[in-house]
């Protein structure tokens, strides 16, 4: 049985430093935040990850206002392999005893890297989320909240999914992520809530494509040369702000942990069927495998998509380059497109190579110490749209998003990176 929070609230974030945990850490510190949190004080947070975050030396893109808030003694950050056993369950003790509050689990492999071994994406990211739900059932924790980030994606002119959709997964990654879904809302009894975040976008937030997008307006008008994208300007790009994804992860959490989890079913919950890929390997071990969740078991779990009203697309972002720029940016033709179809991790490979140059151009004339990749996976250049509806958290929670992203905002993603001489002057 969950009960509301009380008045300070531990707070335990596995994985995702490479993208989501970061700016959920230091919205949690943050004091101004507080009215935000209904007036409830964190008095502890660790983040556990496989990375080592250390001043200077970190195997991830580390800011320094996070390396600031990991000074916070309030905060832990822990490395760790959280695939072992042992290693979570260490993960869990709290330093002075008794049970974290909340959980967020961010763990997962697959971004950046499209071609991992399906074996991986099982292990690392759909038995993991099983073992991360188990632990935190185990532990008694007020509440668990699993999130899915931007590898469900729909049919171009389809409808932005709903919760109540079945979704249909493209890709390897998208459908180990969907069963960590599964696997996660087959602990009996768990306090969770699953959600699918469409792109996060805001300072340092650079795992996403649209920050990268946005900035091949500046390569390009370096090179002198018209911005071409594939596809067309229908391509939706959903996304929401940091400055909304936060508060709305912390709200779900809260509403998870004042209520039993068959009260959330009751009042959120969706049915999470066994799926089928459209591909030459329905045999494999996505059939076979039972330790994430059975393919004879659909189980149900509270599902919130976090998605703004901006209904962010391909024309919009090309409307945008061009007024930031100034140069000419549309639309490959057809007969580009259909290569591009049959051809697309060819056409992948030539456009991130003429990227790469150009960039380590820049790279050279400037001193900057580039972080914004110019490289796009195969998956992110596909011709399918990430489109979520956002209706229902409205609904249930009463929550809705407040930010717009819109030029300013990707602006502000550079102009955090230009403060660290980590993209190169808005004159160069």
């Amino acid at each position: 049985m969950s009960t509301a929070l009380p008045a300070e609230v531990s707070v335990l974030i596995l994985g995702g430093t490479k993208h989501h945990s970061r700016p959920l850490l230091k919205w949690l510190i943050d004091p101004s935040k507080d009215a935000d949190r209904s007036g409830v004080k964190i008095s502890h947070v660790r983040l556990a990850d496989k990375y080592l975050v250390s001043n200077g030396t970190s195997t991830t893109y580390v800011e320094p206002d996070f390396w600031t808030v990991l000074q916070d003694p309030r905060v832990e950050y822990r490395q760790v392999n959280l695939n072992v056993e042992s290693n979570l369950s260490k993960t869990y003790d709290i330093p002075n005893g008794g049970s974290y509050d909340m959980v967020f689990d961010f763990t997962g492999e697959g971004i950046g890297q499209p071609e991992l071994p399906e074996e991986v994406l099982m292990e690392r990211t759909a038995k993991l989320a099983r073992s991360v739900a188990a632990e935190s059932a185990r532990r008694n924790v007020k509440a668990h909240v699993r999130d899915t980030i931007t590898f469900l994606t729909v049919d171009v002119n389809a409808a932005p999914i709903k919760e109540s959709d079945v979704v249909k997964p493209k890709t390897a990654r998208a459908y180990w992520w969907y069963e960590a879904e599964r696997a996660a809302a087959s602990v009996p009894d768990l306090p969770l809530a699953i959600t699918r975040s469409a792109e996060v976008v805001g300072p340092y937030v650079l795992s996403g494509s649209i920050p990268s997008r946005f900035a091949f307006g500046f390569l390009y008008r370096h090179l002198k040369e018209p911005l071409k994208f594939l596809w067309g300007p229908d391509l939706r790009l959903h996304t929401i702000h940091v400055e909304d994804w936060c508060p709305a992860m912390w709200a779900i959490a809260s509403w998870v942990a004042s209520r039993s989890r068959s009260s959330a079913d009751d009042l959120a919950g969706e049915s999470l069927p066994p799926v089928r890929m459209k591909d030459k390997l329905q045999d494999t071990l996505r059939e076979k495998v039972s330790d994430c969740c059975s393919r004879t078991e659909t189980p149900r779990a509270p599902l919130f998509h976090l998605v703004d009203d901006t209904d962010f697309n391909q024309g919009t972002l090309i409307n945008i380059i061009r007024e930031t720029y100034g140069i000419e940016a549309g639309f490959v033709n057809p007969l580009v497109n259909a290569w591009a179809r049959l051809n697309l991790q060819s056409v992948a490979e030539d456009i991130n190579e003429k990227h790469v140059n150009a960039i380590e151009g820049i790279v050279k004339e400037t001193g900057i110490q580039d972080v914004l990749s110019g490289w796009l996976d195969t998956e992110l250049l596909a011709n399918q749209s990430i489109a979520l509806d956002g209706t229902k958290i409205k609904r249930v929670l009463g929550w809705g998003p407040k930010i717009k992203v819109d030029g300013q905002r990707l602006e502000e993603v550079l102009d955090a990176l230009r403060a660290l001489n980590q993209f190169p002057p808005r004159d160069y």
